[in-house]
């Protein structure tokens, strides 16, 4: 168990498969930088229908790997639905990018380690 992450949910629903793991993960990383650009292009376009699309898909993804972004998640689909606080929305990114990227490295060392 990392700081950012914890795979203990993925680890239980796959019955400890490892393998299945690695997997998981792998497509955490290769897809979630994607996300979060797409978040960002649909943020500063104000397409914020897509917006929150983009952040309903993110949401279970970064809780498969344990990753508690509930607040912030919750707090950008709340303004793209309200159309309110809009200017928070690029700070929350912001924070969500970068407790992403220390994800990514802490997931990177694990798998190595199964």
């Amino acid at each position: 168990m990392g700081t950012y992450t914890n795979l203990l949910y993925i680890k239980d629903a796959s019955n400890n498969n490892m393998s299945f793991v690695i997997d998981m993960v792998n497509i955490f990383l290769r897809q979630t930088p994607d996300f979060l650009n797409e978040m960002e292009q649909h943020a500063s376009s104000k397409d914020w229908e897509s917006f929150r699309k983009i952040v309903h898909k993110f949401k279970p993804t970064v809780g498969m790997m344990g990753i508690d972004l509930t607040p912030q998640i919750s707090k950008l689909e709340v303004c793209a639905k309200t159309f309110e606080n809009l200017d928070s929305v690029g700070p929350l990114l912001q924070e969500i990018k970068k407790i992403c990227e220390a994800a990514y490295d802490e997931l990177a060392v694990e798998i190595k380690s199964i």
